[in-house]
């Protein structure tokens, strides 16, 4: 297992320094309890979190509640759902979550049209809490 984390982060590093120079990404294994990898790439957070698809589906609901964004879209089917929501300032945040197994589920996470870190990791905190 730690052969095919090592792997992966150098595939990753590769494809940043090889990609475009806007490329940000961060890898962490647990960087939050309950969670698996961690990715910052290209603006979008890609978290896989120990959570049914659709707990994680009624936590990410709550969190956009918790945080007053206004919810604009809700689409979910038994293996994957997409949430879209408005701040204030009218900012677009995109939730996807997609069932990877019965426990698992990966969450994708994108605020505005280039992505703000900080802020998708807030929301995917918000959604954590929820679990």
């Amino acid at each position: 297992m730690k052969i095919k984390s090592i792997m992966l982060t150098t595939l990753l590093l590769a494809t940043g320094v090889a990609g475009s120079g806007c490329a940000l990404f961060l890898i962490g294994a647990g960087a939050a309890a309950g969670a698996g990898t961690v990715v910052y790439l290209n603006g979008e957070l890609k978290v896989s979190g120990n959570v049914s698809l659709d707990r994680g589906w009624d936590a990410a609901q709550q969190a956009m509640r918790d945080l007053q964004f206004k919810v604009t879209k809700t689409q979910k089917d038994a293996l994957a759902g997409e949430l879209v929501a408005r701040r204030a300032d009218d900012t677009p945040i995109r939730v996807r979550l997609k069932q990877e197994s019965a426990t698992v589920t990966e969450f994708r996470i994108r605020v505005g049209t280039w992505g703000a870190e900080d802020l998708s990791r807030l929301i995917y905190q918000k959604i954590q809490s929820h679990f």
